[in-house]
């Protein structure tokens, strides 16, 4: 079976659009004859290659998604056919494929919550519970521009945080190197003066020694192993990243 996107009227002058299955074109038209249409068009569709993949979209690719259908939820356009002229015009075929993916499942009679949830949607899980949750209170484009929004406003404030303290980080970088720099470079030579000489070393020398001997790498194991969690705990509750 193969889908057809079709162009026709009804008996009364009224325009009627859609997509139907059929096993060619000329079915198509029979088909669509038996149901008192007077057929203009009838188009094979292509299928988009990008909606093959088992790979959910990215979270650049999602935000760009739900902006389409926030669109279409706000205005009260017709979702199949908004969704159609929205995949047309996308640039990132990824998008687009699912954006078709979605018409389709809503033109063979599927409602939004259960073409979200279907096993085939290219969405990540936790976008497309959300997008199934807020179709089913009916604030479907309100809540996704709500959740847009608050996107946009949390990424703003993490660049202003990372160019805020782009400059602190550029001056204790500058300082952790010059330290190391003594500490790697200079001190071996006072070291091996003091021994030859035989003298007590003070009290701060010897903890000078020790950091670069002993403080330094407890330092970097503690550091690495809070890093290793770090990226544990980012893989494990990621998908509530893009929810904020």
């Amino acid at each position: 079976m193969s889908s057809f996107d079709y162009l026709a009227t009804h008996p009364d002058g009224g325009k009627a659009t859609g997509r139907i299955e059929a096993a060619d074109s000329d079915e198509a038209r029979r088909l669509l004859i038996a149901q008192g249409l007077v057929v203009r068009e009838v188009t094979q569709v292509v299928a988009p290659t990008a909606t093959k993949s088992n790979r959910p979209l990215s979270r650049s690719e999602s935000e760009q998604f739900a902006g389409h259908l926030a669109e279409f939820g706000t205005t009260g356009l017709p979702l199949e056919a908004g969704l159609r002229a929205a995949a047309a015009e996308v640039d990132n075929s990824r998008v687009a494929g699912a954006l078709d993916q979605l018409a389709n499942q809503l033109g063979q009679g599927a409602n939004l919550e259960t073409a979200i949830r279907s096993p085939d949607c290219p969405l990540p899980p936790h976008v497309g519970g959300f997008i199934a949750r807020s179709a089913r209170t009916g604030r479907l484009g309100t809540a996704l521009t709500e959740l847009l929004d608050h996107q946009h406003e949390v990424r703003s404030l993490r660049q202003d945080v990372i160019r805020g303290f782009a400059y602190p980080v550029f001056v204790v970088s500058v300082a952790v190197t010059v330290v190391f720099i003594i500490m790697f470079f200079l001190t071996g030579p006072f070291e091996q003066m003091f021994d030859e000489f035989g003298l007590q070393l003070p009290l701060m020398t010897r903890l000078l020694f020790w950091w670069r001997d002993v403080g330094l790498w407890v330092v970097l194991g503690i550091v690495l192993c809070v890093a290793l969690a770090a990226l544990v705990a980012r893989q494990v509750i990621g998908s509530a990243a893009w929810l904020g």
